[in-house]
């Protein structure tokens, strides 16, 4: 399964980014963010997610 979220830097986000790579029925995570630096180096080095 695919995933994608906008705003990904947000407090809320990020928590449900960091379950939804827990879960190996998720392939890939696309998340919208302005500033990647802003992102946990954790989620920002998961070959699951990728930055747009």
């Amino acid at each position: 399964m695919r995933v994608g979220t906008a705003g990904i830097t947000d407090k809320f986000a990020r928590r449900l980014v960091a379950h939804l790579l827990e879960n190996d029925n998720i392939t890939t995570i696309k998340g919208y963010c302005y500033i990647p630096a802003k992102l946990p180096e954790a989620l920002r080095l998961s070959p699951k997610l990728k930055l747009i």
